[in-house]
């Protein structure tokens, strides 16, 4: 009986089927952008993050590859 209660529930809850549904929910990541893998969202001027994160080295003097990789996800929130 559990068996028929899993495959009932994994019909109902399978994320979207059609290649428009799967389309839009790849880009549910870019709501935000925290979990993107694109550095720059569609819409987003790339001079203005670069200056952003320009400002940002400035500002904190990252010294290793550990405090440069703070201050850029710094800057990609920003």
């Amino acid at each position: 009986m559990a068996k028929s209660s899993s495959v009932a529930k994994s019909n109902r809850s399978g994320g979207p089927r059609s290649d428009e549904g799967k389309r839009i929910a790849s880009s549910n990541a870019l709501k935000s952008g925290a979990y993107s893998n694109t550095l720059i969202l569609p819409g987003e001027d790339e001079s203005q993050f670069r200056q952003i994160e320009d400002q940002f080295v400035r500002d904190f003097h990252p010294e290793d590859m550990a405090e440069i990789t703070m201050v850029r996800d710094l800057a990609v929130l920003a």
